[in-house]
């Protein structure tokens, strides 16, 4: 090769060389390739400017210098090491507050064999930052509707607070009146007087947090982690259920595993969702079904579960899973939230909700609860039997 043919060769590498720059400039991220010892040894694009190629305090450095580790455990060292190996790789990086996703193959001469790896990162932290966004507000709307729901069921529910009212304001004025027809006639026992008091203050209570109870149900907020006992969960919700599984003429029988042990949740989120499932059970067999529905709960060594079970019209299996998507409903006045919602409830939990057809007729919805990693279920580990553990409503 001649000198002139020399000069045109490098006058046009340079070019090409130049042209690359100025293209991966252009681009919202860079490129780079590292020797097999992960040491830079080349860098092009205009992010990150701290890696310039054409400085040589960084060429030659470990990739590791500039996510702050050599932890071959992290992600970005991992995906070398892979590459390394002659795989792909991908993976995601925080570097001095903005966050990159990185793709990184082997290097490899003409003979085939690997001389280090190349590797490309693209900024994302802006769509980062929208989907963090997106899903606060997602968050924030569930929570609202949520909210919306709860107000709609309480409302609905007005009936069962008044009956539930009723009873302990009644006993009160019972044991009230009780107590003055004795003192007036002169026929008064201590012993009798002093029971009589002790249930008005027990009536009294019991009216007290019968209002809580609704208070709590109503309540709009951040969720609330704390042990909750599921089998008291389910109960709490056929207090709540009981007036309106009256008046449509249903029983609600529980089957629950004893001894349940506890785990970490918001006691009024479960509530919300056993007592939305429940009411779905209700009315699903108000087209004349048998108007017996059961709740079970179970326990194995992972987590809780619990089984709302009607005989209702059912649902056909090619909804089985559209029956939770947000605005999908079969009710003809129906949100299509409250599955939906049910599910994010669940779900934020670390668990699962499904729904299955019962053989028999009707729809079991499932969920369940993992049990804490170091926590001991302890005591009995299986339902209890029907005729023990029934308790019906109606």
């Amino acid at each position: 090769m001649t000198t002139g043919e020399r000069t045109t060769d490098h006058a046009a590498l340079s070019e090409t060389e130049t042209q690359l720059r100025v293209f991966t400039s252009r681009l919202p991220g860079f490129f780079w390739t590292t020797d097999t010892e992960m040491r830079l040894t080349l860098r092009l694009g205009r992010d990150m400017e701290p890696i310039d190629a054409q400085n040589e305090e960084v060429l030659g450095r470990h990739i590791g210098d500039f996510i702050g580790t050599r932890d071959e455990s992290a992600p970005c060292l991992a995906a070398h090491r892979r590459a390394l190996g002659g795989e792909m790789a991908t993976y995601e990086q925080e570097w001095e507050g903005r966050c990159y996703s990185a793709q990184v193959e082997p290097l490899r001469s003409e003979d085939g064999s690997i001389t280090g790896v190349i590797g490309v990162a693209f900024d994302i932290t802006e769509r980062k930052q929208a989907e963090q966004a997106l899903q606060a507000a997602r968050a924030e709307l569930e929570t609202h509707v949520a909210h919306a729901l709860r107000v709609s069921t309480l409302g609905e529910m007005a009936a069962g607070l008044a009956h539930e009212i009723n009873q302990p304001l009644s006993a009160i004025v019972n044991y009230a009146r009780g107590c003055v027809t004795r003192l007036r006639s002169g026929m008064a026992e201590r012993e009798d007087l002093l029971f009589a008091i002790e249930q008005i203050a027990a009536q009294a209570l019991r009216g007290g947090e019968i209002v809580r109870r609704y208070r709590r149900f109503l309540r709009a907020g951040t969720a609330h982690r704390e042990p909750v006992n599921v089998n008291t969960v389910v109960e709490n919700v056929v207090r709540f259920m009981q007036t309106e599984a009256q008046a449509d003429g249903a029983v609600i029988r529980l089957a629950l595993a004893e001894q349940l042990p506890a785990v970490p949740g918001d006691g009024v989120q479960l509530e919300q969702v056993v007592l939305n499932l429940t009411r779905n059970g209700l009315e699903a067999m108000r087209d004349g079904s048998p108007a017996e529905l059961w709740i079970r709960t179970s326990v194995d060594a992972s987590e809780i579960a619990v089984a709302v079970e009607d005989r209702g019209r059912g649902v056909p299996q090619d909804l089985q899973e559209r029956i939770f998507d947000a605005f999908f409903t079969t009710k003809p006045d129906g949100l299509g939230m409250g599955l939906s919602i049910c599910r994010t409830i669940v779900e934020a939990h670390g668990g699962r909700l499904s729904a299955t057809a019962n053989p028999e007729g009707g729809t079991t919805f499932r969920f369940t609860l993992p049990l804490p990693r170091n926590g001991d279920a302890g005591g009995t580990r299986g339902v209890a039997e029907d005729g023990a553990a029934s308790a019906p409503t109606g």
